[in-house]
């Protein structure tokens, strides 16, 4: 559940879930975890390993989920409606008058557009893969 209440799909890519999928498995419920039976935490210690590995600063969260919807909008050609499904963002297009005329899922729509930002990162070769779908996963999700 999202923090507006509503059930939040983003179809993963078949190389996504291969990543998700070799993963460790520490319990049966949680695909993030650091207990095995509660959802992760800890979110500010990881943000500061991450910076810290990558030798990045000044970073939050929100700039891999605007990152995401730009590197979508300028190298992928889809369109802001998707993107903004994909991350759970309402806008006028989602609310009022907009919301109440279109009550489109973009469930076909937000699969395609996750497999080409999944492929476009695979064929730019290095480690872009990995820190892409770890970004991805980030930005899309929500852990409460």
């Amino acid at each position: 559940m999202t923090k507006n209440k509503e059930l939040h799909t983003v179809p993963l890519s078949e190389q996504v879930i291969d990543s998700l999928q070799s993963l460790p498995k520490i319990g049966d419920t949680f695909m993030f975890t650091t207990m095995g039976d509660q959802p992760f935490s800890g979110f500010g210690r990881s943000r500061d390993r991450i910076a810290e590995a990558a030798g990045v600063t000044d970073w939050r969260w929100h700039d891999l989920r605007r990152t995401l919807v730009t590197y979508c909008a300028n190298d992928l050609d889809i369109q802001q409606a998707v993107t903004e499904a994909i991350i759970n963002h309402k806008s006028g297009s989602t609310t009022g008058i907009g919301g109440i005329y279109n009550r489109a899922q973009y469930t076909k729509q937000k699969a395609a557009a996750t497999t080409a930002q999944t492929e476009t990162t695979t064929k730019k070769g290095g480690n872009a893969p990995a820190a892409t779908k770890a970004a991805t996963a980030i930005a899309c999700c929500r852990v409460n």
